[in-house]
This record gives structure tokens, sequence and C-alpha cells, in this order.
């Protein structure tokens, strides 16, 4: 089963991982995202968890009409 980080990426062009509850802006210069904690969403929870995010993004950034969030997979070794 894969697992995925969901990322926003604001108007501005800054980027933020998904904890579970909000977002934590990444602000490494490479914005290598395993190097964050970010939460982990495994394939039956993708719906759920990109509903819950656009809720935050509604409220941490009201002036983005068209919030830009996606799932990136992560790598297991």
């Amino acid at each position: 089963m894969s697992k995925y980080n969901l990322i926003y990426k604001s108007p501005s062009k800054k980027i933020y991982l998904w904890n579970g509850k909000t977002f934590d802006e990444i602000k490494s210069k490479d914005r290598e995202v395993l190097l964050y904690s970010g939460k982990s969403v495994k394939d039956d929870e993708l719906d759920e968890a990109l509903k819950s995010s656009k809720e935050a993004v509604k409220q941490l950034f009201p002036k983005d009409a068209d919030p830009e969030i996606g799932p990136v997979k992560v790598k297991v070794a």
C-alpha cells in the first residue's frame, strides 16, 4: 500500500507540509519533504485527508481561492 505526504503551495510559492491538523512551512532550499515530520497518508485515507487539508487551507490562507494541494508519494526503503 502506498503512502503519501500532502503538500500545499501558497500563491507566494511557499511550500507547506500537512501534519494531520495544519500545515508546516518547509524552509529547506532543496524542499526535501522527507526531512520533515509530516503526516503519512495511506491510499485508503487519501480522499479524507485531502478534504481535511483543504478545509485547513481555507482557514489559514483565506485569500487563496484555488489552493494547490497534492499528494507526494513517500518512498519506503
